[in-house]
């Protein structure tokens, strides 16, 4: 929780989260579901430039503390996966009720 935001309403905070993101960066939230490795990520967003993608997307959100190693202590550690954290899962919720609800309207 953030503690200069005293009297913001929490649904605020997610929604500026979420206005903030980068199409590719909520592609990247919806797949972090499971576990998945840097390759399986890059994959999934049709991208081929390692250093570009961790630098314009992943690193963002592991700051944000949306999306987590599973082995932190070993960042380029062979078996390194992201997946989200509650954080992440919470934004996850806000992000597929708000397409829901977008589908429902348009």
């Amino acid at each position: 929780m953030i503690t200069d935001q005293v009297g913001r309403p929490a649904t605020n905070l997610v929604t500026d989260q979420v206005t903030m993101l980068t199409d590719q960066q909520r592609r990247l939230i919806a797949a972090c579901d499971t576990p998945k490795s840097l390759a399986e990520l890059m994959a999934l967003m049709s991208l081929t430039h390692r250093s570009h993608f961790r630098t314009r997307h992943l690193k963002p959100l592991l700051e944000m503390n949306i999306i987590r190693m599973t082995n932190p202590d070993r960042p380029n550690a062979a078996n390194q996966r992201y997946i989200l954290t509650e954080a992440g899962v919470g934004l996850r919720a806000f992000q597929f009720s708000a397409e829901q609800a977008g589908k429902e309207h348009g």
